[in-house]
């Protein structure tokens, strides 16, 4: 809102298109619009909003558009979460089946390696498995 001024001119062409500099005053038109520029004069204004409650925030959120999914991108979402899926299956079996050949075979190659070591050895392999299995980089390189 305009509180004080002196020949005030302002270019709302940016919010509204209009190509005529409009000369403001705090009795007819005391209203000043985010996003327009002064071309001459000068004065003292009070903000009422700001940001997405301003008029050009409500334009601007009006404009923008969510951008929907095509049927292609939903299937390959699809297809790479259940990748995702079986690669966690193959990891927990890669480390159940890892444990229990320490537990209960207990092969020569490991009779000196801890109990722990190998639990962590297996968590590794699992964890290696996930991140090969996961293609994050699908849908994008379809796109």
């Amino acid at each position: 809102v305009l509180v004080h001024y002196d020949g005030l001119e302002i270019d709302e062409s940016a919010l509204t298109g209009e190509p005529e500099d409009i000369d403001k005053d705090a009795e007819t038109d005391p209203f000043l619009l985010s996003g327009c520029i002064a071309i001459a004069g000068s004065g003292r204004f009070v903000a009422i909003a700001v940001g997405k409650k301003s008029q050009w925030g409500k334009i601007k959120s009006k404009l923008e558009k969510e951008q929907e999914q095509t049927p292609l991108q939903e299937k390959l979402d699809d297809m790479a979460a259940m990748i995702g899926y079986v690669g966690m299956g193959a990891a927990a079996a890669t480390f159940v089946a890892m444990m229990c050949i320490k537990i209960f075979v207990n092969p020569d190659y490991l009779k000196d390696v801890s109990i722990f070591h190998h639990a962590l050895d297996a968590f590794i392999i699992g964890v290696t498995i996930v991140v090969v299995a996961v293609p994050e980089g699908l849908p994008l390189a379809v796109t």
